[in-house]
């Protein structure tokens, strides 16, 4: 059966920017070995999947500086203090996208990188939204950009869509809105 390994030493942050951070930890295995660990992360975040009243999808075109290309993606954030992950989910909508949340439903968390990384993200389908203001991030950044429910599906199915947050939420918000998930 498999053992939980314990910690061993001393948590050593090896460097940290912009929220992000790349840190050390030494573990005791269950056959009494050493074995240092480096992980990263950064603050848990969360990532919303918004359809309107008229069943369009609300996302974001931004570029995305990791992969160095301009990509499609729900919208996603980072809490700023203690706020919670719904309020979390309802201000970054507001804020990039300028719609408002008329039902919000959690539909769990995920971890990107389990081996490396601690940080969770915490999925949510926005459902009733309407366009309450223009965005608040400026528009040479992200560009608001509305689909139909079916065509993100199809795009996410198809592998058009690479960002795995965009990925994982859309999967788990498909039973809710009426796409059947069938096994073999």
């Amino acid at each position: 059966m498999v053992k939980v390994w314990k910690r061993f030493g001393k948590l050593e942050i090896l460097a940290a920017m912009y929220g992000k951070w790349f840190r050390s930890q030494t573990f005791l295995d269950p056959h009494g070995q050493v074995k240092e660990y480096a992980s990263f992360g950064h603050p848990d975040s969360v990532d919303v999947l918004a359809v309107t009243v008229d069943g369009q999808v609300v996302l974001v075109r931004e570029f995305m500086q990791g992969v160095g290309e301009i990509q499609l993606w729900t919208v996603g954030a980072n809490p700023k203090g203690s706020e919670e992950p719904e309020t979390t989910a309802r201000r970054a909508l507001m804020e990039e996208t300028g719609y408002m949340i008329g039902q919000l439903t959690p539909l769990g968390t995920i971890c990107l990188s389990p081996r490396h990384s601690p940080t969770k993200d915490y999925l949510f389908l926005a459902t009733d939204c309407t366009q309450y203001t223009k965005p608040a991030v400026e528009s040479d950044l992200i560009e608001v950009v509305t689909i139909p429910v079916k065509e993100w599906f199809y795009r996410v199915v198809n592998g058009e869509i690479t960002n795995p947050f965009s990925v994982a939420v859309t999967v788990r918000a498909m039973p809710y809105l009426g796409f059947g998930i069938t096994g073999s």
